[in-house]
């Protein structure tokens, strides 16, 4: 009886069910499941707000004494800053890549070997100033104390909410007010009206009637010059209301440029119709008044130079609407085939004798750079071509720091659309420094760093009767607080000069569980 007892549970024991978090473990147990990964959770608190642990047993006098000298870990990395100047130059995020947090000693000690990273703890949307302090800290570098995170270009905020809000981080009408208020100071008023126009078209702007009362008296100067010179009594006074509408018939003139009407913005002011432009459509005017002398030399000059297949298309082409045929067929692509894989390159691309680097391919490229950067024409006929983007940037850094004059760099705002879940789950899967980290093809980078004479390129369709589209050439002439001003240095529009604010764009071509929407410049160095 014991024998088949025995054998009965040998044979159950072989049946037994067990459940799916310990049949993973022994189909996956290998070693690596016993490390540990190496991220470092770091702590931050309030000016005043140390979180400090104690017994229930111990006095309150106990707890302070043994407290009063002791400091956070944040409280430590502003220690850090003010003796180590190497520690300046990495936000509180990227320390643990450099530095061991020693918890014995509490303090930061320069990193020997291995490798780690950081994260900031996950702090709720409504936690007010907390969340503030850790958007922050993943973009200030160098801070000594709370007060230095409260500074932003000299300016000290009495919140960390306001300091987020000098340097761009939150996403509300002030932006644009001040945008506006800053380009007024030193700008024509067509460059106000074409900002104003980017701004209503590009942006989500919560209150335009207040935008439009606050900044209108910037954009009448020139059309007030023009119609007194053109007014029989060239001391006529005219209205607020009558101004209003002169802007705001020059603003309808931009709008239908871009395919649009002031009638589609209804919390501007609606001017009568006497003040808008009557007649044909814009786009009709526009195809109607071609200089024909200027087309004639032009199809002269390029027909010359066609090679036997240009000149074969273009006889189809001619035939085809001449005859009213409409069967022109699409060119196919042409199949190469090499014989052999070698490929010669010619000597003058080649000089065996100067070592191959980045910077001597710089050299080669540019020449004279530092006298010639500034000149439209010198750097509109060079250019390096890169596989990847992220060699494109790495010679942009190079030849951007080879630039004499200050840095400026521009923070975007970053948010996940089309996310199916809560906003809670949203903020604790996809934090603001992960969405910052992606870049996608399409998209302008996180925080492009620029200076005056960098040449860029336009990433967005702003206005194309002003030459403003997507792979326009331009350089930038001023660096501003929120925005930039460029000046195009080629095609039909080249010398002039745009401001370019910040926008939400987003990219369809990524394979993100989310719609990642980035509003920056749609610039690229």
């Amino acid at each position: 009886m014991e024998a088949w007892m025995m054998e009965m549970i040998k044979y159950l024991t072989k049946l037994m069910h067990i459940c799916a978090s310990e049949a993973t473990y022994r189909i996956f147990g290998y070693h690596i499941h016993y490390r540990s990964i190496s991220v470092l959770c770091l702590s931050f608190h309030l000016p005043g707000e140390r979180i400090c642990t104690f017994t229930e047993s111990e006095s309150l006098e106990k707890v302070v004494r043994r407290e009063q000298y002791k400091h956070s870990q944040l409280e430590t990395f502003f220690l850090l800053n003010e003796s180590d100047v190497n520690a300046r130059k990495y936000t509180y995020d990227q320390i643990p890549q450099y530095y061991v947090w020693n918890e014995t000693d509490r303090k930061w000690c320069v990193q020997k070997k291995g490798k780690q990273i950081g994260r900031l703890l996950y702090t709720h949307h409504s936690s007010g100033e907390l969340r503030y302090l850790r958007l922050l800290l993943s973009k200030v570098r160098g801070c000594t104390s709370f007060r230095s995170l409260q500074t932003v270009n000299g300016v000290h905020y009495s919140t960390f909410k306001d300091a987020c809000k000098s340097l761009g981080l939150l996403d509300d009408d002030n932006e644009w007010h001040a945008v506006m208020k800053e380009c007024a100071v030193s700008s024509f008023p067509a460059q106000i009206r074409q900002l104003f126009i980017h701004i209503i078209v590009n942006c989500q702007v919560t209150d335009m009637r207040k935008l439009w009362d606050d900044h209108w008296k910037h954009m009448i100067d020139d059309i007030l010059l023009k119609r007194n010179e053109s007014a029989i009594d060239p001391n006529n006074v005219y209205l607020d209301k009558q101004l209003q509408f002169f802007a705001l018939a020059e603003i309808d003139k931009l709008l239908k440029s871009v395919g649009k009407s002031l009638k589609q913005f209804r919390q501007l002011p609606q001017p009568p119709s006497t003040y808008l432009q009557s007649g044909k459509n814009n786009l009709v005017i526009e195809e109607t008044s071609y200089n024909l002398d200027e087309i004639d030399s032009n199809f002269k000059n390029f027909f010359q130079h066609c090679n036997t297949e240009q000149l074969q298309i273009f006889k189809d082409v001619v035939h085809s609407v001449q005859t009213n045929a409409g069967d022109i067929q699409p060119i196919q692509d042409p199949v190469v085939q090499y014989e052999e894989d070698n490929i010669e390159i010619p000597p003058n691309f080649c000089d065996p004798k100067i070592k191959n680097s980045v910077e001597n391919m710089i050299q080669w490229t540019y020449p004279n750079f530092l006298s010639q950067y500034r000149s439209p024409n010198y750097l509109s006929e060079r250019a390096i071509l890169t596989p990847t983007n992220q060699v494109v940037g790495h010679l942009n850094s190079v030849i951007v720091d080879t630039i004499p004059g200050d840095l400026f760099t521009y923070y975007s705002i970053d948010r996940a659309g089309d996310f199916g879940g809560t906003t809670t789950k949203l903020s604790f899967a996809f934090p603001p420094e992960y969405l910052n980290s992606i870049s996608i093809p399409g998209l302008p980078p996180h925080d492009p760093k620029l200076k005056e004479g960098v040449s860029v390129m336009l990433m967005h369709n702003l206005n194309q009767t002003l030459g403003l589209c997507n792979g326009t050439r331009m350089m930038i002439t001023r660096c501003l607080k929120q925005c930039v001003e460029c000046q195009v240095i080629n095609g039909v529009f080249i010398g002039t000069k745009h401001f370019i604010p910040r926008m939400e764009l987003s990219s369809t071509d990524t394979k993100l569980p989310f719609k990642l929407i980035r509003k920056q410049m749609p610039l690229q160095v």
